[in-house]
């Protein structure tokens, strides 16, 4: 990914989105190829003089910056190479997301109906303990070797060991 070919968009839905353009429209076609395609939230807080920024994906599903969407250039109305500060924060972002894929390949997923008579605490402790569960499942994974001595612990003074 190099920094020449990261554009920020606004699309004529109002929407701006930031992407690696992989390859750009011609006089054939007017889709454009793209990843890593975040759409970019901006909220003011005008009291506290503070612009606050979020990235989310651009389309339902299609979380993982390497999968390669379409842009119809017609749609585009405005195209700009993004600051150095948003560009820093698409960077640390993508790489947050791959990240996340390679830390949980198996995201839990919700059927929203079941979900959707919760309180926004039991919603919040059921996702949590959605990830607790794969945080277990995956030590358990890694860790199931017991010849590797990870779960010895060595209490002092004694130096005497416990399995």
């Amino acid at each position: 990914m190099s920094k020449k070919d990261i554009k920020q968009f606004r699309l004529s839905t109002g929407e701006e989105i930031i992407c690696e353009v992989l390859e750009w429209d011609d006089e054939e076609t007017s889709a454009m190829l793209a990843r890593g395609i975040l759409k970019i939230i901006e909220s003011d807080d005008w009291k506290a003089g503070i612009r606050l920024i979020a990235f989310r994906p651009f389309m339902a599903f299609n979380e993982d910056p390497d999968i390669i969407q379409t842009i119809n250039s017609e749609h585009v109305i405005a195209e700009s190479t993004p600051t150095d500060g948003l560009m820093q924060m698409y960077v640390r972002c993508i790489r947050k997301v791959k990240q996340d894929i390679a830390n949980y390949p198996d995201l839990p997923t919700f059927d929203v109906d079941e979900l959707n008579n919760l309180t926004d605490e039991e919603l919040r402790d059921y996702v949590t303990g959605e990830m607790d569960r794969l945080k277990i499942k995956k030590a358990i994974e890694t860790n199931s070797d017991s010849d590797k001595h990870d779960n010895v612990i060595k209490f002092r003074p004694k130096d005497t060991t416990f399995h």
